[in-house]
């Protein structure tokens, strides 16, 4: 599993990958570094793990819990 977050100039971009059967744009996360570039802005985004793989090595609920996760250890490290 594994979240990039880039921020640009006048946007962010958060690609998530490891959960479904491709990568993924998660927008929630995106607009709410938009508006405030901070590990804290992620802590109100609420992840649905509908769609999520769910198997021996993770449940759905624990990889939308992770995404957040690794979204906040990406964004600090910036």
């Amino acid at each position: 599993m594994g979240v990039y977050v880039a921020k640009l100039k006048k946007r962010v971009r958060v690609a998530v990958t490891g959960v479904e059967s491709c990568v993924f744009r998660c927008k929630k996360l995106e607009d709410a570094l938009s508006s405030n570039f901070s590990a804290s802005a992620i802590d109100s985004v609420n992840i649905s793990s509908k769609g999520f793989n769910s198997d021996i090595h993770a449940s759905a609920e624990y990889r939308a819990h992770i995404i957040k996760v690794m979204a906040k250890k990406a964004v600090s490290s910036c």
